[in-house]
């Protein structure tokens, strides 16, 4: 029924829904990576080692084998090392052990990083 009512776009809108397009497209030509990430979106929380009791919420952006592009209102020190529990739809979270590789602004009061995974991260408790 929704999509009955739908009307056609707004030439404005449209203009720019594709500027934003056009910027993602030339932001990720820029990046030089090893292994190709594919966008996923899921809720994240970062703890980082030098404090674990604090954690951070972010989302991730993308994600590889080798790892994750996420985004925060932290900025994160280039070569940290932290916690990156990332939401699974099944209630069975992973909890990976990695590297800041580098951070950088994302707007006003956010960041992008990306992340190095280390290894599987262990369960306490």
């Amino acid at each position: 029924m929704l999509r009955e009512m739908q009307s056609p776009s707004d030439p404005v809108v449209e203009r720019i829904v594709l500027q934003l397009l056009r910027e993602e497209s030339q932001l990720i030509a820029r990046e030089r990576r090893s292994a190709h990430r594919q966008s996923l979106i899921r809720p994240v929380t970062i703890s980082l080692r030098s404090d674990e009791e604090i954690e951070i919420r972010g989302f991730t952006r993308n994600i590889s084998t080798q790892g994750v592009g996420v985004i925060s209102d932290l900025d994160f020190v280039d070569g940290g090392v932290a916690i990156i529990k990332i939401h699974s739809l099944d209630g069975r979270d992973t909890r990976i052990l990695s590297e800041c590789r580098w951070s950088n602004p994302f707007g006003e009061g956010w960041y992008a990083s990306g992340w190095n995974f280390l290894n599987v991260a262990r369960n306490e408790g």
